[in-house]
């Protein structure tokens, strides 16, 4: 009876190794992904670095360049992160099997005004107005609206002839010009200069990377003595041998 029992203590024992290393076996050999943080926020031009950890080769990708990137990955399947303009984007994190994401945002440093609602470009004036509330002023084919922010006075709105709104300017206190270009550059890239015989020089930028057609243009130049003008327009593709911009300002 003794030695029956010494046995089964010996059986219990051999199955309780062998399950323990089926166990961490399992545990070490899963496939799935570890990552150090599922959420980041970042000041444009800023990098941090996404540690993970995986029994098998990873693989980062962004959902959207534009607003950030993978600059590169170590020897450890650890990835170097740089914010690029102000906004949203997933990094995701892939081994085959496994995917981890990482929600990041790039947050501006600078708040001059509100990015206005380009969302409704091509809208009528009727809508616009709903969605934003009555104007302090109204003409058949602008909207205005004063106090914008404490740098911009006011905003106008402007409508063509199907009643579709096909601009929106800013009108920026001059005396804030450093400012000004720094709160364009943390959202949007410089594509260089434009030349109109309407309102002279100015300066142009894109909601877009290199090589990559943008959807809105936005425009710098001189408004008047106390003003600059940021007008926001959809993007129109044009070849201009005089700028070095390739899109076209529409005058209001």
């Amino acid at each position: 009876m003794l030695k029956e029992f010494g046995m089964k203590r010996i059986i219990l024992l051999l199955f309780s190794i062998t399950f323990l290393n089926c166990s961490q076996k399992e545990e070490v050999y899963n496939h799935n992904i570890a990552v150090d943080t599922f959420n980041k926020t970042l000041y444009s031009g800023e990098e941090f670095i996404i540690k993970a950890i995986s029994d098998l080769p990873l693989t980062y990708t962004s959902e959207n360049n534009y607003h950030a990137s993978v600059l590169s990955v170590d020897k450890w399947d650890n990835a170097n992160i740089k914010a690029g303009f102000v906004g949203k984007t997933v990094i995701k994190i892939t081994n085959g099997e496994d995917t981890k994401e990482v929600n990041l945002i790039v947050s501006p440093l600078r708040n001059l005004f509100p990015t206005p609602p380009l969302e409704l470009f091509g809208t009528s004036k009727q809508e616009v107005i709903s969605a934003i509330g009555v104007p302090d002023e109204e003409t058949d084919t602008s909207i205005k609206y004063y106090n914008y922010s404490d740098a911009a006075p006011y905003i106008s709105y402007f409508f063509n002839d199907e009643n579709a709104l096909y601009s929106i300017n800013i009108a920026y206190k001059i005396g804030r010009s450093y400012a000004l270009d720094n709160f364009l550059s943390e959202r949007y890239r410089f594509a260089g200069v434009f030349i109109n015989e309407v309102v002279g020089n100015g300066f142009v930028y894109y909601n877009s990377l290199r090589n990559i057609t943008p959807t809105i243009a936005i425009y710098l130049y001189g408004l008047d003595r106390n003003h600059d003008a940021v007008v926001y327009q959809p993007y129109i593709e044009q070849d201009d041998e005089e700028t070095s911009s390739k899109t076209s300002l529409l005058i209001p």
